[in-house]
Protein backbone atom coordinates (compact mmCIF):
# COMPACT_ATOMS: atom_id res chain seq x y z
CA UNK A 1 0.00 0.00 0.00
CA UNK A 2 1.25 3.50 -0.87
CA UNK A 3 2.85 5.55 2.00
CA UNK A 4 0.01 8.55 1.35
CA UNK A 5 -2.86 6.27 0.94
CA UNK A 6 -4.55 7.05 4.02
CA UNK A 7 -4.30 10.78 3.00
CA UNK A 8 -5.54 10.25 -0.40
CA UNK A 9 -8.53 8.29 0.73
CA UNK A 10 -9.18 11.48 2.86
CA UNK A 11 -8.89 14.08 0.55
CA UNK A 12 -11.50 12.21 -1.82
CA UNK A 13 -13.69 12.09 0.87
CA UNK A 14 -13.78 15.36 1.66
CA UNK A 15 -14.25 16.31 -2.02
CA UNK A 16 -16.84 14.00 -2.15
CA UNK A 17 -18.54 15.06 1.15
CA UNK A 18 -18.67 18.53 0.57
CA UNK A 19 -22.02 19.34 1.73
CA UNK A 20 -21.85 18.03 4.88
CA UNK A 21 -17.79 18.97 5.47
CA UNK A 22 -17.67 22.68 4.41
CA UNK A 23 -20.96 23.39 7.11
CA UNK A 24 -19.04 21.19 9.78
CA UNK A 25 -15.20 23.06 9.12
CA UNK A 26 -17.04 26.58 9.05
CA UNK A 27 -18.29 25.73 13.01
CA UNK A 28 -15.36 24.04 13.80
CA UNK A 29 -13.18 27.45 12.56
CA UNK A 30 -15.68 29.88 14.12
CA UNK A 31 -15.75 28.00 17.68
CA UNK A 32 -12.45 27.61 18.10
CA UNK A 33 -11.69 31.75 17.31
CA UNK A 34 -14.48 32.34 19.46
CA UNK A 35 -12.75 30.70 22.31
CA UNK A 36 -9.19 32.42 21.18
CA UNK A 37 -10.57 35.85 21.25
CA UNK A 38 -11.93 35.49 24.85
CA UNK A 39 -8.93 33.95 25.56
CA UNK A 40 -6.64 36.59 24.36
CA UNK A 41 -8.89 39.41 25.61
CA UNK A 42 -8.76 37.62 29.32
CA UNK A 43 -5.12 37.23 28.97
CA UNK A 44 -4.43 40.86 27.94
CA UNK A 45 -1.57 42.31 30.06
CA UNK A 46 -2.63 45.78 29.38
CA UNK A 47 -5.91 45.36 30.98
CA UNK A 48 -3.45 45.69 34.32
CA UNK A 49 -2.87 49.09 33.45
CA UNK A 50 -6.48 50.72 33.33
CA UNK A 51 -7.99 51.26 36.52
CA UNK A 52 -11.01 49.58 38.09
CA UNK A 53 -10.96 46.19 35.24
CA UNK A 54 -10.45 43.54 38.22
CA UNK A 55 -13.58 42.77 37.66
CA UNK A 56 -13.54 42.58 34.38
CA UNK A 57 -10.63 40.26 34.40
CA UNK A 58 -12.51 38.01 36.67
CA UNK A 59 -15.53 38.36 34.03
CA UNK A 60 -13.32 37.33 30.91
CA UNK A 61 -11.69 34.47 32.37
CA UNK A 62 -15.10 32.96 33.93
CA UNK A 63 -15.92 33.58 30.34
CA UNK A 64 -12.84 31.92 28.90
CA UNK A 65 -14.06 28.64 30.94
CA UNK A 66 -17.26 28.54 29.65
CA UNK A 67 -16.66 29.21 26.61
CA UNK A 68 -14.16 26.34 26.13
CA UNK A 69 -17.04 24.09 27.54
CA UNK A 70 -19.52 25.20 24.94
CA UNK A 71 -16.89 24.90 22.36
CA UNK A 72 -15.66 21.16 23.31
CA UNK A 73 -19.32 20.25 23.90
CA UNK A 74 -20.23 21.87 20.32
CA UNK A 75 -16.85 20.34 18.36
CA UNK A 76 -17.65 16.88 20.04
CA UNK A 77 -21.51 17.07 18.96
CA UNK A 78 -20.59 18.36 15.12
CA UNK A 79 -18.18 15.32 14.85
CA UNK A 80 -21.01 13.03 15.89
CA UNK A 81 -23.16 14.34 13.54
CA UNK A 82 -20.70 14.18 10.91
CA UNK A 83 -19.94 10.33 12.10
CA UNK A 84 -23.54 9.42 12.11
CA UNK A 85 -23.91 10.89 8.46
CA UNK A 86 -21.19 8.55 7.15
CA UNK A 87 -21.63 5.66 8.41
CA UNK A 88 -22.65 3.65 5.43
CA UNK A 89 -19.74 4.73 4.18
CA UNK A 90 -17.34 3.36 6.95
CA UNK A 91 -19.36 0.07 6.86
CA UNK A 92 -18.57 0.03 3.07
CA UNK A 93 -14.93 0.10 3.42
CA UNK A 94 -15.31 -2.52 6.49
CA UNK A 95 -16.94 -4.89 3.50
CA UNK A 96 -14.32 -4.14 1.18
CA UNK A 97 -11.54 -5.78 3.68
CA UNK A 98 -10.59 -2.13 5.66
CA UNK A 99 -9.82 -2.76 9.15
CA UNK A 100 -11.36 -0.49 11.74
CA UNK A 101 -7.51 0.86 12.17
CA UNK A 102 -7.49 1.74 9.19
CA UNK A 103 -10.57 3.62 8.86
CA UNK A 104 -10.05 5.27 12.18
CA UNK A 105 -6.76 6.69 10.35
CA UNK A 106 -8.36 7.96 7.08
CA UNK A 107 -10.52 9.78 9.82
CA UNK A 108 -7.41 11.06 11.37
CA UNK A 109 -6.14 12.20 8.60
CA UNK A 110 -9.52 13.76 7.43
CA UNK A 111 -10.09 15.40 10.82
CA UNK A 112 -6.45 17.15 10.60
CA UNK A 113 -6.79 18.59 7.01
Amino acid sequence: MSKFFYFKLAITNIKKNAKTYIPYMITSIMTICMFYIICSLSNNPDLSKVSGTDSMVTVLFLGTIICGIFATIFLFYTNSFLMKRRKKEFGLYNILGMEKKHISRVVLCETVI
